[in-house]
């Protein structure tokens, strides 16, 4: 996909900037709890009803459409907010925890880091491609960095409602 939109954007290459850190001590995928004691504003339910939708659209969309709707404010918000609600509430080390949200940023950073270390002095815009989990993390870090100016994509994709 990156190399096919690559090539119908005239780009000259292609670089792979993710770098997966070394992971937590912790098994990230072992069962944890989530503190209920206290509450929040976030409304995190639906989950399993969200996960259908997404499926059902990425296989009734084009790539660019199914882009397009997963990129919109609320699907970054709710995978965004649901990252941090696991984070900050999780009681114990494993998936969820602030230690796996604290290596979630450590990623992050160091693909802006690589980003960085890719480009080449004339060059004065790019296409970054990632996970939409990514999203909301590298466009904060990114808007932070006085060396970008991200911009979202949702103009140049088609829209799926």
């Amino acid at each position: 996909m990156a190399f096919r939109l690559a090539a119908r954007l005239d780009h000259e290459r292609v670089a792979a900037i993710d770098e997966h850190p070394p992971e937590p001590e912790a098994d990230p995928f072992e069962d944890r709890g989530i503190d209920s004691g206290r509450k929040t504003d976030v409304e995190l339910t639906g989950s399993e009803d969200r996960q259908r939708e997404s499926d059902e659209r990425l296989s009734s969309s084009t790539i660019p459409e199914y882009f397009g709707w997963i990129n919109r404010k609320e699907e970054n918000r709710y995978n965004h907010d649901t990252m941090f609600d696991k984070g900050v509430r999780a009681t114990g080390e494993g998936f969820g925890s602030p230690t796996v949200l604290a290596y979630w940023y450590d990623r992050n950073i160091r693909m802006i880091h690589h980003l960085w270390r890719v480009m080449s002095p004339d060059d004065d815009k790019l296409l970054l491609l990632v996970g939409s989990g990514h999203v909301r993390v590298l466009r904060h870090l990114l808007t932070e960095a006085p060396m970008f100016c991200p911009v979202s994509p949702l103009s140049y994709l088609p829209t799926s409602q």
